[in-house]
């Protein structure tokens, strides 16, 4: 399977290829298929068409409504319609879609990019961020502090990206407050939540249930890391939260 990403500056196109990758698929069945990891930048107001290219004849399913005068919204956007190519004999850098009557199911996970998370302030200050652990976020299988792996993909979570733009390394002292029992982890970037392969540090309490804290994680510069809010308990909505991140 071959999985593609195209990007216009109008919702009718013509829409340029920005990103396409393939992998194996592990089973012919109705189930859900996942495309490799990726990690792709999203303009605000440009549109954007999430694709999948196959050669053999396959079943598609699909859900007979329009949309069109009735957009979903995310977290991050809006879908507005479906989008397909009609006997494609190859994969185009570039091309305008059909709009059916029809929306195809898909899931798009995504992150927090450096300029929504943040750069690394210079030593002796502190970059601020804040969010909320909801019912709405998507799940993980939240490692232990020690970046041990866990069973179970059912904790709530949300990922922020910071960048040393200070022009020398640095280290980072990172404090989360929680509206409940938070957990505070650091990824190497690209991240890959599915993974524990790139976790490089962890903390649950500090010192109470309330708050975590990292302190001296080093960033190099031009780095990015991955700062992911979490929480100790299975399915469970802590709310909102701060996290400090102070250069030293």
């Amino acid at each position: 399977m071959t999985w593609a990403v195209y990007e216009s500056a109008t919702e009718t196109g013509t829409f340029t290829q920005i990103y396409a990758g393939a992998n194996t698929l592990g089973s012919s069945s109705h189930v859900w298929h996942s495309s490799p990891n990726v990690s792709i930048p999203v303009q605000a107001g440009m549109y954007y068409v999430f694709g999948a290219y196959w050669s053999s004849a396959p079943t598609t399913y699909n859900y007979g409504t329009s949309i069109a005068s009735s957009h979903i919204a995310t977290t991050w956007g809006e879908h507005v319609d479906g989008a397909y190519l009609n006997s494609a004999s190859t994969l185009p850098t570039s091309t305008a879609f059909a709009a059916p009557n029809n929306t195809f199911p898909v899931r798009v996970h995504t992150g927090i990019d450096d300029d929504c998370g943040g750069q690394v302030a210079p030593s002796g200050n502190t970059l601020s961020l804040s969010g909320s652990i909801d019912a709405t976020d998507p799940v993980w299988a939240r490692p232990s502090q020690s970046c041990s792996s866990t069973p179970g993909i059912d904790h709530y979570y949300d990922v922020f990206a910071i960048t040393n733009h200070t022009g020398a390394d640095q280290t980072v002292d990172i404090l989360a407050a929680w509206g409940g029992d938070g957990y505070l982890h650091v990824y190497d970037h690209p991240v890959d939540p599915t993974s524990v392969a790139g976790c490089l540090s962890g903390d649950d309490d500090d010192p109470t249930t309330a708050t975590s804290g990292i302190y001296a994680e080093p960033i190099a510069a031009g780095q990015t890391l991955h700062i992911i809010a979490s929480t100790f308990s299975a399915n469970l909505a802590i709310g909102a939260y701060t996290i400090e991140i102070s250069t030293n």
